[in-house]
């Protein structure tokens, strides 16, 4: 039998979030070959997955940035022969590319009026409204049961490659960080758009996780974050090790391996320490933010949230004070920091 896993949208923490299906369905299923379609800037996470034997990106072949003409990755998908197709994220487009493929089983998200009729397999999606606390790889999981799987218990997959490994190893030695020195990972950045971003309250901060810790502290973040991070360091007293816009999607992977801590805001950085089994300190600052749903899945923890005196409806994507962000207080990061390092050295 041939399988077809569908998530080609989100971000990477959903991919790394999606390996637990793979696991599921290839061990617990008939199957000769699995593949996924994933967008472009996702395919690195899947790249050395042992569950999976083909990567099918959907982009478009003549231009990386856009996605994948929809006849061009309907005759790919078809001309594979599919057995079964799990569409983790439901958009009408790929509703009736699995359909139009020819695909015998489809499994994809109930209660969509304009596609769900093309699926042979519908999940009902644990939303919000009715279920705030089971964790987002449950809900996924729901897919794999559907195709008759899930009965093996969820993991996180992620190898880290170790010639990545050591060329980490090696730039931390090149800035004085040896093996056996403390680090702690700080990615304090969201992809969002960070006007008032509290620059200051966060550079108070690294410095006081260096200060009392005694840890070393990198800073992590995307090519659309070294402004920020920038300015963040700028107001700093200690001065860190800046690496944003500087590492690939692996380089990225082996570093949050070796640190002993990662300190990240709900992001997809959050998810890789999770599966790295990396200590984390997950910032849950914004009300919107659903710390049962995407909590960093099966590793040592310790989820940050506090009230604040924001009374504004949250939309993280609008908004201009970040007031939950800039009243974050030193001791609120450095505190759990302390507790997982003593927890990690134990």
């Amino acid at each position: 039998m041939k399988a077809l896993v569908i998530l080609a949208h989100g971000g990477i923490g959903d991919v790394i979030l999606a390996t637990p299906v793979l696991k599921s369905v290839r061990e617990e299923l008939p199957l000769e070959f699995l593949a996924m379609v994933v967008s472009p800037y996702a395919a690195d996470i899947l790249s050395e997955n042992p569950y999976i034997d083909e990567i099918i990106p959907d982009k478009d072949p003549d231009n990386d940035k856009e996605r994948a003409p929809f006849f061009y990755l309907l005759n790919k998908i078809k001309s594979y022969s599919f057995d079964m197709a799990l569409v983790l994220w439901s958009t009408a487009r790929f509703a009736w590319m699995v359909y139009l493929a020819g695909i015998p089983v489809r499994i994809g998200q109930d209660f969509r009026l304009l596609y769900s009729f093309l699926y042979t397999k519908k999940v009902r999606l644990r939303t919000v409204m009715e279920d705030r606390e089971s964790h987002w790889v449950d809900c996924l999981m729901d897919f794999a049961r559907e195709a008759g799987a899930g009965m093996t218990e969820p993991e996180l997959c992620l190898p880290v490659n170790k010639f990545f490994r050591e060329r980490i190893f090696a730039l931390l030695k090149n800035y004085g960080i040896q093996e056996r020195d403390l680090l702690v990972g700080f990615h304090p950045g969201r992809g969002l758009s960070l006007s008032d971003w509290p620059y200051e309250n966060f550079a108070a901060i690294a410095d006081a996780v260096q200060r009392e810790t005694g840890a070393k502290l990198v800073i992590t973040g995307g090519e659309n974050e070294i402004d920020f991070v920038s300015r963040m360091e700028a107001f700093m007293k200690i001065k860190p090790l800046n690496m944003a816009g500087k590492l690939s999607l692996k380089e990225l992977i082996a570093l949050i391996k070796r640190c002993n801590v990662f300190i990240s805001m709900d992001s997809g950085p959050m998810h890789i320490a999770a599966a790295c089994k990396t200590p984390a300190v997950a910032i849950f600052a914004l009300k919107s933010d659903l710390p049962p749903r995407w909590k960093p899945y099966k590793c040592d923890h310790i989820i940050v949230r506090k009230d604040t005196s924001c009374n504004l409806k949250c939309i993280k994507e609008k908004c201009k004070k970040f007031t939950c962000l800039a009243e974050l207080t030193e001791e609120d990061i450095v505190n759990p920091v302390r507790i997982l390092l003593k927890k990690s050295e134990g």
